[in-house]
């Protein structure tokens, strides 16, 4: 359950990133599933002046944007790879965190919201407890459409499902997400510790 979870997270941010893209705005570059072409990469001259950097996609994704080059996301079954979720998922995480909160604050909106649901849900549901209803209601919408849209553009069928058990891990998830960046001294990744 907790990869499949996590797939319809990831599906979902994919979603969001291939809309923005469609309508010319770039959001960033995923390493696991980035093509670039050699005369852009050449251009920008590659990861060896990009400097360090702890989400090195990112950077060259945003160097090769400032240099004039066009992107796009693509969500199509043709190129649909399914991968293992990371047995390391709170180091993962919190290197995602740290590269977003270093590099594009705002990109985290989103994240910082699903963190502090929880949290405000309860204390909203002091006031009234419609105001809760009312809001998972229509989280639960939002997630339901952008399942539905990943669907049909991938061809794929059987996430619907497990839409409820979703809305109740993505909120959990990025609050445990927060709590381990903000207690965490240093992020350990691959090996390498940063």
């Amino acid at each position: 359950l907790r990869a499949i979870l996590q797939g319809i997270e990831w599906l979902m941010a994919l979603s969001i990133f291939k809309m923005a893209a469609d309508l010319g705005r770039p959001s960033t570059g995923l390493g696991n599933n980035m093509a670039v072409s050699r005369k852009a990469y050449e251009a920008v001259g590659g990861y060896r002046t990009i400097g360090f950097s702890i989400v090195e996609d990112y950077w060259l994704y945003k160097k090769i944007i400032e240099a004039g080059f066009g992107f796009r996301h693509l969500l199509s079954p043709e190129i649909l790879a399914f991968t293992v979720p990371p047995l390391r998922y709170f180091e993962q995480r919190r290197r995602w965190i740290s590269g977003a909160m270093q590099n594009a604050p705002a990109a985290m909106a989103g994240g910082i919201l699903q963190a502090l649901c929880i949290p405000l849900l309860f204390l909203l549901g002091l006031i009234s407890p419609w105001i809760p209803a009312m809001v998972t209601g229509l989280l639960v919408i939002i997630y339901c459409g952008l399942i539905i849209y990943f669907q049909q553009k991938l061809r794929i069928r059987g996430y619907l499902r497990y839409l409820l058990p979703f809305t109740l891990y993505i909120s959990g998830a990025w609050l445990m997400q927060f709590i381990y960046y903000l207690l965490s001294r240093e992020t350990v990744w691959k090996g390498r510790k940063y």
